[in-house]
């Protein structure tokens, strides 16, 4: 787990990074158990994310505990990934409610689902349609799209049954209400990592209504002959058929307003016909499976967990003819928890907006990528502004220019302070004021001109992270 998620560019390593400038790294995992008197396991990091905020409030006592023993005034720093943003989200803010001291100084949700996540709904109808005769289907959805987390956060889950996106029956709804009323934690500072385009990009792979996946399962060639060798004998017209076991389509959702079929599947030459629709929301003008957001493999995992019962694998193979591999999972608006704005689509260009500044945002930052990327990936982009969030190196309070307030006609020096790593600086000035040196840097020159100073006479300092 350490090296898998925090590696990053050119095999180098987040945790690594952080231990050589004396941090303890701790990772939380909650893995498979079977719960005492329980006959079946328990995929604990698919849980229910509440119980998971409990066994998370337990470590943070623990780990305080320790440090105050150890005589330690330092406070904890928490990233939460994927689900953890909201495990930990919770745990935080569910100690501050009850007089719980966390004693943590900063928190970053990394890629996280505060509004919902999307796993496209003809992906799950693929498996509920193949859970019979397929073991990595029954799998899939019992394990992961019918897990208690699963049908918590999905946007569109298929126990709703319903066209329109609506989550999983008593799971959904109740837990977005729970995770509104709980709110974000206050005593400590907030950050968002994104995967998604801050810039409104969709998924460049897939098309709306298109096929996302076209999958075919043909009975051997020993088999079809004997198919067909019996039809002619008893059936004749029957001998005609291209006699295949199965076929199957899933189509991405659609965008704006629109519906269209999402999934398609036959059995044995148009017999036992299966077909559902689906109807984008009307808060994301794009389709919710290609929309700005942070990236999942799901079709890519059906391909390869597409396990056939083993009486039947010996009969038939199964063929992918079509196949987009990505999908979007984390809306861009859901890991930056868009608020206090209606009129504020899940498909907007946001990347001239500060959504801070905005109110739009709960956060007190945020790092945004212009493409969409991997879910949960680690760049060079993220991990610098995480490094320099862990460090202290950002602004508290806003910028000023410090310098004198007059000058000479040989000029003086003027700097700005706290900017963040990566960021572009821009020194501008009134027309009697000319910038001798320092050009994108945090220490200028300013030089007065012949006819002096006065009244509107300005240095002003531009920052683009």
């Amino acid at each position: 787990m350490y090296n898998e998620n925090l590696d990053f560019a050119n095999g180098l390593n987040l945790g690594e990074d952080m231990r050589a400038l004396g941090y303890d790294i701790v990772v939380v995992n909650f893995p498979m158990c079977i719960p005492t008197g329980a006959l079946t396991p328990r995929d604990g990091g698919a849980d229910y994310i509440e119980r998971n905020a409990f066994a998370l409030i337990k470590i943070i006592q623990d780990l305080n505990a320790r440090l105050q023993q150890n005589g330690s005034t330092e406070k904890l720093v928490i990233i939460g990934p994927s689900m953890g943003g909201l495990i930990s989200r919770y745990a935080l803010a569910y100690m501050e409610k009850n007089g719980m001291n966390h004693n943590t100084r900063l928190w970053a949700s990394f890629d996280s689902p505060h509004l919902g996540a999307n796993i496209p709904i003809g992906d799950q109808q693929y498996l509920y349609y193949y859970r019979k005769v397929s073991a990595g289907a029954q799998e899939s959805l019992d394990l992961k799209i019918g897990s208690p987390a699963a049908k918590q956060m999905l946007l569109h889950h298929y126990l709703a049954g319903s066209v329109q996106p609506a989550g999983a029956p008593n799971f959904r709804q109740r837990f977005q209400q729970a995770l509104n009323d709980i709110g974000y934690p206050k005593n400590l500072r907030k950050i968002s990592l994104v995967n998604g385009s801050q810039k409104g990009l969709v998924q460049p792979e897939g098309v709306p209504c298109g096929i996302a996946l076209n999958s075919r399962v043909d009975a051997s060639g020993v088999v079809r002959v004997g198919i067909k060798l019996f039809f002619m004998k008893f059936f004749p017209p029957l001998a005609l058929l291209n006699i295949s076991a199965s076929e199957a389509t899933v189509n991405f959702a659609p965008k704006s307003n629109n519906t269209c079929p999402v999934f398609f599947g036959n059995y044995f030459a148009n017999s036992g016909l299966n077909a559902l629709s689906a109807q984008n929301p009307s808060y994301s003008r794009e389709s919710l499976d290609l929309g700005p957001g942070g990236t999942f493999d799901t079709q890519q995992q059906i391909k390869t967990e597409a396990k056939i019962t083993k009486l039947l694998r010996l009969l038939i193979k199964t063929t992918f003819p079509v196949l987009v591999p990505n999908h979007t999972f984390i809306p861009t608006a859901s890991a930056l928890a868009y608020q206090n704005n209606p009129n504020r689509n899940w498909s907007d260009d946001v990347s001239n907006i500060d959504l801070v500044c905005a109110g739009e945002t709960p956060f007190d930052s945020y790092y945004a990528p212009n493409s969409n990327e991997e879910h949960v990936q680690l760049t060079v982009g993220n991990v610098a502004y995480v490094k320099d969030e862990i460090a202290g190196r950002f602004p508290t309070g806003g910028y000023s220019i410090s310098g004198p307030s007059s000058m000479c006609l040989s000029g003086a020096q003027f700097s700005i302070a706290g900017v963040p790593t990566g960021a572009t600086i821009n020194w501008t000035s009134s027309s009697n004021i000319t910038l001798q040196s320092g050009q994108g840097s945090t220490l200028a020159t300013f030089v007065p001109t012949a006819d002096g100073g006065g009244p509107g006479s300005f240095i002003n300092v531009t920052i683009t992270t």
